[in-house]
């Protein structure tokens, strides 16, 4: 993609009706655009692929669910994910370990005090800005990124905040996406949601 945004990318990523209202993939997404983001902003588009192949290896991982079983979101650790990938960490490494633990930590923070119940759009917004964000102050390296005044997939998310949402506006209309796969429920635990969400896409690219 020639978009500069991680937001506006995941956003865009979002609206494909491949992916569901609530689901696994959401923990490969942040890390995804995030790395694709970072590269380009940092003058070494040449590192996205196989950067990306590494994140999508380590989110595979994270279950769906995560957040209410293990109170971890997935959104959350894939920003730990990006951290970590993007310096290179180790379980041995110093600075690098202590900044994607500190990247993940976060943005378990700002979701956290969000409450719940789970959303996968509202982490994946929280979890991109804020890893635009320390990715600026501890690497120095400035990711564009707009942000967000509202949020277009509330009429999808039976148990949306609305108001107590910090991207919900009522006035804005919702978007165009009607896929029965965008409005369906979480597959709670289940990686194979997971799975299937790359199948389709490796059998479209085709």
């Amino acid at each position: 993609t020639s978009i500069k945004d991680p937001l506006e990318m995941a956003i865009k990523i979002m609206e494909h009706p491949s992916v569901h209202m609530h689901g696994p993939e959401h923990h490969y997404l942040p890390a995804a655009v995030l790395i694709s983001a970072y590269y380009r902003a940092n003058n070494h588009p040449e590192l996205i692929e196989k950067s990306l192949l590494a994140v999508r290896e380590r989110a595979e991982k994270i279950p769906g669910g995560f957040c209410g079983s293990h109170g971890s979101c997935g959104a959350g650790l894939s920003t730990g994910i990006f951290m970590s990938v993007i310096t290179g960490s180790t379980p041995y490494a110093k600075e690098e370990w202590r900044l994607g633990n500190m990247m993940t930590a976060k943005s378990l923070l700002r979701i956290a005090e969000s409450g719940g119940p789970r959303c996968c759009k509202r982490v994946t917004y929280q979890s991109i800005l804020e890893a635009v964000k320390f990715t600026k102050e501890k690497l120095n390296v400035s990711i564009p990124c707009e942000g967000i005044s509202t949020c277009t997939f509330f009429k999808f998310n039976k148990e949306c905040l609305f108001m107590n949402c910090e991207f919900y506006n009522p006035k804005i209309q919702i978007t165009n996406v009607s896929s029965e796969l965008n409005s369906g429920a979480c597959c709670f635990g289940e990686i194979n949601e997971f799975k299937t969400f790359f199948s389709f896409l490796e059998k479209t690219s085709n």
